[in-house]
């Protein structure tokens, strides 16, 4: 009983310090991803805003082409 407790706790360990071997090695690529998923993000907003200034201004062409035919006759 006291070989598979004392086994337990070195894999404790052994798990502890490899996680924090993975903490290290992945920090950067972390950080990296967070500030490219805002840019991300940020891409979406304008990508979204435009879509809606090209409906805005199609709608606004079929009014004045509208308006133009009417101003002709």
């Amino acid at each position: 009983m006291e070989n598979a407790k004392r086994k337990m706790e070195e894999d404790e360990k052994k798990a502890e310090h490899i996680k924090e071997k993975y903490k290290t090695y992945t920090k950067g690529h972390e950080k990296r991803a967070e500030t490219v998923w805002s840019q991300i993000e940020a891409s979406l907003k304008q990508i979204e805003i435009g879509g809606t200034e090209v409906e805005c201004f199609k709608a606004l062409k079929r009014q004045e082409e509208m308006a133009a035919s009417f101003r002709k006759k």
